[in-house]
C-alpha cells in the first residue's frame, strides 16, 4: 500500500510503485543522495482517488516528514507506463512542488492522480499506439530547493553517440525544464576522458554527476536519463529513467534464438553459475567446442541470458543417428543433466550418419588417448603444477607489450585445451565408477546406507571440494598461517571460473569471513560423526554378504575414491591455471588502458587492441549494459526446450524456474511439494534462509537450511553451520551433493524452483533420500 522509500522491495511488493517510485527506492537504498519519501502504491487507489482508509497512514508518514526538518515536499506521478524502457511520459503527468500542508498535500495528491486521464495524457498514449488507462501511484519527496537543476543522458540521444554524456540545466527548480517551458544550458561529458563542456556554473559539481551518472546507468544495466538537482554544492538524484529512444541496447545474449534445441545447465550451471563475461563465456565455449568437435552449424554450448548451457539436441542428434534413442539417453543421463519431464519437447536436429559416426569415432580417440596420459597428467598435476603455475605468472608479470602478451595468451591455449580433455575423462571415470558401486550396494542396503557409503569418496585423503572448509578451520584455530592456506587453495573460490572476479588470494576480506566462519563451526565433528555412520553401514554390509563379496565391493569402492580424487585433482588445477589466464588478461587491459573492460571483449576479439582503432570500445560498453541487465534477471529455468523470450518469461507471474517449453504447457505437477535429486540422506525439519550469493554467507545462521541457486567450492566453508542444503541446479555428483554426502548433511539438488518456491523463515521438511522438500 504505502512504502517507505528504504521499505519498498520489488520482489515482496510487486510493482505497485510505479516506474518513478520503483527507481527511487532501489537508488535510495543503495545510498545514492536521492532526497528521502515514501510510495503510495497503485493499489491505494481507486476510480474515485486515494482509498479514504488510507489518508491517515499517508498523513502520518507526512507529518513524520516535516517533524524531522523536511520545510516542503515534492508530489510527482509514478505511473506504470511513466519512465518504462519503452516510453517516459516525461512532462505529461503532474507534479506538484512546495507542498507544506496537510491540506495542501491531500490537493497536490488528487491533482497528480487525476492527470493520469487528462487530454494530454490520452492524446500522448494514442499518437505511441499504447493503452490510455494508466494505472499510477504517486510519490511524495523532500522537496529540494534547488540552485539550479538539469537533466543528464549518459547517452547522447539524438545521435545515439555512445561516447557523450549530454544534458541541460537551469537556474532554480528544474521542473520547467522536463515540461519544456524554458532553453536551458547546454553541456555534454566524454565517457573516455571525462572532459566537460559547458557553462563554467556546472563545472565544479560536474565530475561528481558524471560519477554518479555511469554509476547509475551500470545499476540499471542500461542508459539513463537522470533528473538532478544542486543545493549549496551538493548534487542530488530525483528521477532516473530508461532512454527510450535509444536503437541499441545491448546486446542480445540467447543462444535459444539460434535454432530449436534443448537446453540444460544442470551440470555446468554449477561450476559457472553466475552471468559469464565475454571473455570467459568465449574461453568455455571454445573449450567444448574444441574438445567434442561438433559438425557443422551446432555447437555443445550456449549463452542463455549470460548462463552456460549444454544443448543436449546438438549431442542427442548426433547419437540418435547410429541408433540410440534419445528419450533413453534422457533417462540413463539423469545424474549428469537432471530430472527433465517425460512430456518435454525434445528437438533432435537432423545430422549425417558420416557426421555421427566422426564425431563418436574422434570422441573415443580422446578419450583413450586421455585415458592413456592420465597417470602421468595426475603426477603432474599433484607435484609440478603450482609451481609451473607460478612460473607463468612471473612470465605474465613481465609482459611489457601487447604482441609479446598475445604471444603467450597462445602458449597458455595450448594448455587449456590439454587439461579440459583430460577433465572430461576422469569426471566420466568418476561417474561410471559411482554409479556402478551405487547400483551393487542397492541390491543388499537401504538407500540411506548406499548414500551413506558413498560420503566416504574422499578416502583417507580431503577431496579438494572439502579443502577449503577443513584448511580454514586451521587457519583459525592458528594451525597454520593464512599464506599456508593461499598457497594451497587460494586460487579456489565462489566464482573461480569467472576470470573477472578476483580469486580467495586475492580478497583479504572475503578470507576474514571464511575464517570468523570457521570459529564458529567444528568440520571435524561432522566427519567423525560421517565416518562412525559409514563405519555402521559397512557392519552392515559385512553380515549381509560373504566376505568375498565384501571385499570385492570394498575394492570398488576404493576404485570410486581415487576416481573422485582424481576429479578433483584435474579440476583443481585447471582452476589455478584459470587465475594465470585473468592475470594475463589483467595485464593486456593494462597494456591497451583498457583496465578490467578487457573481459568485455572475447579471447578471440583480443587481437583486435594491436590495430589503432577505438572500433572495440562502443562493443564494450554494448556489452557491459547487457551483462547488467541479464544479471539481474532471477534464475533461469534448468531446462529450456525451443526459445525463451527472456523479457517476457521474466515479467510472467506464473514463470517456472525448472523447466520451460517453448512449443506446449508441460503437465508438471505444481503441487507444494518440492522435487530434486536425493543429494545427500537424512531427514531434516527447520527454518530455511535463502541466499543469493555467497556475499550473504553471514547471514546463515547455525541450524537453519540453506537454500542456493546453486552452490560450489566457494560455499563450501558455510556447510556445516547449515542442517540442509537444497539447490536449483545441481545433480547426484554434482558439488553440493558430494559436500553435503562427506559432512552428513541432508541434502536435494537440482529442485529448479527451490529459491521460488521458497522464503526466509519458511518451515520446511527435507526429506534428503526421496530428493523432496515439504512446507510444514
Amino acid at each position: 500500500m504505502l512504502y517507505g522509500f528504504s521499505e519498498y522491495q520489488k520482489a515482496q511488493h510487486g510493482s505497485s510503485a510505479g516506474g518513478k517510485g520503483c527507481a527511487l527506492a532501489r537508488l535510495f537504498q543503495k545510498d545514492y543522495p536521492v532526497p528521502d519519501g515514501f510510495i503510495i502504491g497503485a493499489d491505494s487507489f481507486d476510480n474515485d482517488g486515494l482509498r479514504p482508509e488510507l489518508w491517515d497512514e499517508t498523513m502520518h508518514r507526512f507529518q513524520a516528514m516535516l517533524a524531522s526538518g523536511v520545510s516542503a515536499v515534492a508530489v510527482r506521478s509514478s505511473a506504470f507506463a511513466e519512465d518504462s524502457a519503452n516510453t517516459s511520459f516525461a512532462g505529461e503527468f503532474e507534479s506538484v512542488l512546495h507542498v507544506q500542508t496537510t491540506i495542501e498535500l491531500k490537493d497536490a495528491i488528487k491533482i497528480v492522480f487525476e492527470s493520469s486521464t487528462s487530454e494530454r495524457v490520452k492524446s500522448y498514449s494514442e499518437n505511441l499506439g499504447t493503452d490510455n488507462q494508466h494505472r499510477m501511484a504517486v510519490v511524495v519527496q523532500q522537496m529540494v530547493d534547488a540552485d539550479f537543476a538539469g537533466v543528464l543522458f549518459t547517452v547522447e540521444p539524438v545521435t545515439q553517440n555512445w561516447n557523450v554524456l549530454s544534458g541541460n540545466f537551469v537556474k532554480g527548480l528544474g521542473e520547467q525544464l522536463v515540461s519544456g517551458e524554458v532553453t536551458a544550458e547546454a553541456f555534454t561529458i566524454d565517457r573516455r576522458s571525462l572532459q566537460y563542456q559547458g557553462d563554467s556554473a556546472l563545472a565544479e559539481v560536474a565530475p561528481i554527476l558524471t560519477e554518479l551518472a555511469l554509476k547509475i546507468e551500470e545499476e540499471f544495466g542500461t542508459p539513463q536519463d537522470i533528473e538532478w538537482a544542486v543545493k549549496d554544492g551538493e548534487v542530488y538524484i530525483l528521477q532516473s529513467r530508461p532512454i527510450t529512444t535509444l536503437s541499441k541496447p545491448g546486446e542480445i545474449w540467447n543462444s535459444t534464438l539460434d535454432g530449436d534445441y534443448l537446453w540444460s545447465n544442470t551440470n555446468v550451471g554449477e561450476a559457472i553459475g553466475a552471468v559469464m563475461t565475454p571473455y570467459t563465456w568465449s574461453l568455455v565455449r571454445r573449450s567444448f567446442d574444441d574438445f567434442y568437435e561438433p559438425p557443422g552449424q551446432f555447437s555443445m554450448l550456449g549463452n542463455i541470458g549470460g548462463r552456460v548451457y549444454m544443448n543436449l539436441s546438438t549431442l542427442f542428434g548426433l547419437l540418435n543417428r547410429i541408433w540410440l534413442r534419445p528419450k533413453t539417453l534422457l533417462s540413463s543421463a539423469a545424474p549428469a543433466i537432471g530430472l527433465v519431464p517425460d512430456d518435454i519437447t525434445l528437438p533432435v536436429p537432423k545430422m549425417t550418419f558420416t557426421s555421427a559416426v566422426k564425431f563418436v569415432a574422434k570422441l573415443i580417440i580422446k578419450l583413450v588417448s586421455a585415458s592413456i596420459r592420465q597417470q602421468k597428467h595426475l603426477a603432474w598435476a599433484a607435484n609440478e603444477s603450482p609451481d609451473f603455475c607460478d612460473e607463468m605468472l612471473e612470465r605474465v608479470s613481465g609482459v611489457s607489450s601487447l604482441a609479446h602478451a598475445l604471444h603467450l595468451r597462445n602458449e597458455i591455449t595450448e594448455f587449456r585445451e590439454r587439461d579440459f580433455g583430460m577433465l572430461i575423462s576422469v569426471t566420466n571415470e568418476f561417474a561410471a565408477k559411482v554409479e556402478r558401486l551405487k547400483g551393487q550396494l542397492t541390491k543388499h542396503l537401504s538407500e540411506d546406507d548406499v548414500e551413506t557409503l558413498v560420503s566416504g569418496l574422499g578416502g583417507e585423503s580431503i577431496l579438494q571440494s572439502m579443502g577449503p572448509m577443513v584448511t580454514i578451520e586451521r587457519v583459525a584455530r592458528g594451525e597454520i598461517t593464512r599464506q599456508e592456506f593461499i598457497r594451497t587453495y587460494g586460487h579456489r573460490g565462489p566464482e573461480e571460473v569467472e576470470l573477472s572476479r578476483p580469486r580467495t588470494a586475492e580478497d583479504p576480506a572475503w578470507m576474514d569471513k571464511l575464517i570468523a566462519q570457521a570459529r564458529e563451526i567444528d568440520v571435524r565433528e561432522l566427519l567423525d560423526k560421517q565416518e562412525a555412520a559409514r563405519s555402521a553401514a559397512w557392519g552392515r554390509l559385512a553380515d549381509e554378504v560373504s566376505p568375498r563379496r565384501y571385499n570385492r565391493l570394498g575394492k570398488m569402492g576404493e576404485a570410486a575414491a581415487t576416481a573422485a580424487q582424481n576429479r578433483e585433482l584435474v579440476r583443481s588445477e585447471i582452476i589455478r591455471f584459470v587465475g594465470v589466464a585473468r592475470e594475463l588478461a589483467l595485464k593486456i587491459g593494462e597494456l591497451a588502458e583498457l583496465g578490467e573492460d578487457v573481459f568485455f571483449l572475447e579471447f578471440e576479439e583480443v587481437e583486435e587492441l594491436l590495430k589503432d582503432d577505438d572500433g572495440h570500445k562502443e562493443k564494450i560498453l554494448s556489452r557491459k549494459i547487457a551483462f547488467e541487465r541479464y544479471r539481474r534477471l532471477p534464475s533461469l529455468p534448468n531446462v529450456i526446450s525451443g526459445t525463451i523470450d527472456l523479457e517476457t518469461w521474466e515479467h510472467n507471474l506464473n514463470r517456472r524456474t525448472d523447466f520451460y517449453d517453448s512449443h506446449k504447457q508441460l503437465q508438471i505437477p505444481d503441487d507444494d511439494v518440492i522435487r530434486g535429486f536425493p543429494g545427500a540422506a537424512g531427514v531434516v525439519e527447520g527454518t530455511v534462509r535463502v541466499l543469493a550469493h555467497h556475499d550473504e554467507a553471514d547471514l546463515l545462521k547455525q541450524g537453519e537450511i540453506l537454500v542456493a541457486s546453486f552452490t560450489n567450492v566457494g560455499w563450501t566453508p558455510i556447510f556445516p553451520k547449515a542442517s540442509a542444503i537444497i539447490t536449483d541446479i545441481g545433480a547426484p555428483l554434482s558439488h553440493a551433493a558430494i559436500v553435503a554426502r562427506e559432512l552428513g548433511i541432508p541434502s536435494v539438488v537440482g529442485t529448479g524452483n527451490a529459491t521460488m518456491k521458497l522464503k526466509t523463515g519458511d518451515r520446511v521438511r527435507v526429506d534428503g533420500g526421496a530428493g523432496i522438500v515439504e512446507h510444514l
